[in-house]
């Protein structure tokens, strides 16, 4: 075993305090104990050392072929879950109490009652005969047709002539009955029907009964498994290009913006710009954040004479300037170098300002 290396030795397992261990002590190897070796102060931890400089990247390996475009499967769908069983429904509430009967209306007025048609003529009496066999009784006569309905009411008609006593004849046999008088006259016309009364005013409403309680929901149906996704499709090849924009005769602006941060602009150089390509001046414009005076000069240069000065003003003796006013604009460029190259420089100088706290001069250009 004295000749087995370290790394091939079985594991150690339920260490104790009490185990023996191997040390090396000043160049002689000795033994310990864990517990000895475990009660050991630490030194203090030396200085971290410097980092190493990075390796430069390995070159990038060559791009694996495109794997085959696979087929993708739509995966079944999911049996539907079973609907759930209905809750019962809830108990119907009590029927509300019935109104009150309002109360009756008024009885209309009862119509007049229609005029007595005029009676007829009384018949002679016959004569007094002797006390006899009673004679037998006439026929009634015939009652007189009813006279038509009228809204007119009929005059009332004049009484029939009492006609004369006979003489008192000797008593004999009774004499046969008369007819009877003349025919009835016609019936008055049916007065109008009186007003029908107002109706009664309608019995409050009952409260309405309160709701049953809403059945249970029943229960949802389990989610059917979800089928596999299938794989995904190759990706389709990259369009083509579009063409590349024009980059000569665009319209651009270059703007610059001088602010006084809240207080009037002084005079003297602003600030510089590069511009990046070669284009010619058609125009420029100032807008101030108020109405007042400014006159802006504009120096050019390339970048390897930088920075402009006064020597390299563009304008001639016609700089931008603003006079009383919040705004000016020219196209106007007499005495101008209107051309700048790519990578040119423009330097911004305020020869005089008044008032303006914050101006913007923007110079409207042609690409070339």
């Amino acid at each position: 075993m004295a000749n087995i290396q370290i790394p091939n030795l079985p594991v150690a397992v339920g260490v104790t305090s009490n185990d023996e261990l191997e040390i090396v002590q000043n160049g002689v190897s000795r033994r310990t104990t864990v517990g000895a070796v475990s009660g050991l102060t630490p030194g203090p931890v030396g200085p971290t050392g410097a980092v190493g400089p990075t390796g430069a990247n390995g070159p990038t390996g060559p791009t694996g072929a495109t794997g085959a475009a696979g087929v993708g499967v739509a995966g079944a769908t999911g049996a539907t879950g079973a609907t759930g069983s209905t809750g019962p429904t809830g108990a119907t509430g009590a029927t509300g109490n019935t109104g009150s009967i309002g109360p009756q209306g008024v009885t209309g007025a009862t119509g007049a009652t229609g005029s007595t048609g005029p009676q007829g003529p009384i018949g002679n009496p016959g004569n007094a005969g002797a006390t006899g066999p009673t004679g037998w009784t006439g026929p009634t006569g015939a009652t007189g047709p009813t006279g038509a309905a009228s809204t007119v009411t009929g005059p009332t008609g004049s009484a029939g002539s009492v006609g004369p006593t006979g003489a008192t004849g000797a008593t004999g046999p009774t004499g046969w009955t008369g007819p009877s008088g003349g025919p009835i006259g016609p019936t008055g016309a049916t007065g109008p029907t009186g007003a029908t009364g107002s109706a009664g005013a309608a019995g409050a409403t009952g409260p309405t009964g309160a709701t049953g309680a809403t059945g249970a929901a029943g229960s949802v149906g389990a989610t059917g498994p979800t089928g596999w996704t299938g794989p995904i499709g190759p990706t389709g090849a990259t369009g083509v290009t579009g063409p590349t924009g024009a980059t000569t005769n665009v319209t651009a602006g270059i703007e610059f913006i001088i602010d006084g941060v809240g207080t009037a602009i002084t005079t003297g150089v602003k600030g510089d710009l590069q511009i990046p390509f070669a284009c010619t001046i058609t125009a420029w414009t100032l807008m101030a954040d108020q109405t007042g005076s400014i006159v802006v000069d504009v120096w050019k240069d390339t970048i390897a004479n930088y920075p402009p000065t006064v020597a390299d003003t563009i304008t001639g003796s016609a700089p931008p300037t603003l006079t009383s006013a919040q705004s000016a604009t020219s196209s106007t460029l007499t005495g101008w170098t209107t051309s700048i190259n790519a990578n040119d420089v423009l330097r911004y100088n305020v020869n005089s300002a008044s008032t303006v706290t914050r101006v913007t001069i923007s110079l409207t250009v042609t690409r070339v």
